[in-house]
């Protein structure tokens, strides 16, 4: 459940004493510190909305906690005053319902107001967020497949800001929250996007992700990356990436990838590396590294035998058992003679 703020221009808001834009329809109950932040983040520009509807996912801090705000502002004619006008229309989404409410489908499925006809006025019922909604290939009507997750992932890889140029005719709201939809659902809510604004303006909101739409030469500040941010210029339709056109439903990405395992990057099937064979010859190859060598010296080393039995010198014992044997025998032979002669 959410509180709904509609900010329009109109002779009389519901704050006694306002006038032009200003708060026109409120969810009772919403925090009246919540309606003053929303106010400078209704801002609408046609040029860079290309005069279509532009969108937001933003987190506001209040009473010393996150509230999630999704917003959509359209352009509506002309106001009390024959001036052009706009119509804002927030979802606040409190705190204790960030979890359990998905802002890609809130923003690509609820039913935002176009108009604002009737007195100002207060809602008795909170709105409910439990919107079904799928991605329907909006991307692949604006001419790029598999785009939405291969930014997906960019976003996730990183921790700076992106300015995503769409082409003129776009619907910037399905593309956006498809885009959203591939993201983990820790970082929906965290990210925060938003369609035809500048950097001046988005920044200071806690906004990375900016989308503007419009002609393949459409140009101006705007138009032009801050320090920092990196440019996704899609207006000309590029070739999709290696790893989007792989896959027509890209996968969705994931929130962190486990230290031990291989990141497939294709649909080819994992094959784990070939084992490396030992090689048992005695000969091996040392090189020798030798400081301002033209080339490494490949030097030939006789590698040590194993130990074992050393035949060489069992032959040379028998040979001096033999000899030593003979010579005294020959010796005691001998005695009889020799103790004659004494």
């Amino acid at each position: 459940m959410a509180f709904e703020v509609v900010n329009t221009s109109a002779a009389a808001g519901l704050v006694p004493g306002q006038a032009g834009f200003c708060d026109v329809l409120r969810t009772q109950g919403v925090p009246e510190p919540i309606c003053s932040l929303l106010a400078p983040m209704s801002r609408y520009d046609p040029q860079l909305s290309d005069a279509g509807e532009a969108v937001a996912v933003r987190m506001i801090r209040f009473g010393g906690e996150s509230w999630g705000v999704v917003s959509r502002m359209v352009p509506c004619g002309l106001d009390y005053t024959a001036r052009q006008n706009r119509l804002a229309h927030h979802v606040v989404v409190p705190p204790s319902e960030l979890d359990s409410c998905n802002p890609a489908a809130l923003l690509g499925g609820y039913a935002f107001a176009d108009q604002f006809d009737g007195v100002p006025r207060y809602l008795p019922d909170l709105a409910d967020t439990s919107v079904a909604w799928r991605p329907a290939g909006a991307w692949a009507a604006a001419g790029l497949p598999g785009w939405d997750g291969f930014l997906a992932g960019v976003i996730v890889g990183g921790t700076g800001h992106h300015l995503v140029l769409l082409p003129q005719g776009a619907d910037v709201r399905a593309m956006t929250a498809a885009l959203l939809q591939y993201l983990p659902e820790s970082l929906r809510w965290s990210l925060g996007v938003c369609t035809g604004s500048d950097a001046s303006s988005a920044w200071p909101e806690g906004v990375r992700l900016r989308v503007l739409v419009g002609h393949a030469t459409t140009a101006g500040a705007a138009w032009v990356p801050w320090p920092g941010e990196a440019l996704h210029d899609l207006r000309d339709k590029p070739a999709v990436p290696v790893q989007a056109a792989r896959h027509s439903q890209p996968q969705r990405v994931a929130e962190r990838v486990p230290a031990d395992r291989w990141v497939q990057l294709d649909d080819t099937p994992a094959v784990p590396p070939p084992a490396v064979a030992v090689d048992m010859d005695p000969i091996s190859i040392q090189i020798d590294l030798r400081h301002g060598a033209a080339a490494p010296e490949m030097v030939a080393v006789r590698a040590p035998r194993p130990a074992g039995i050393r035949w060489g010198a069992v032959a040379l014992w028998l040979i001096g058992g033999t000899f030593a044997g003979g010579l005294m025998g020959f010796i005691l032979t001998q005695l009889p003679w020799l103790r004659g002669t004494t």
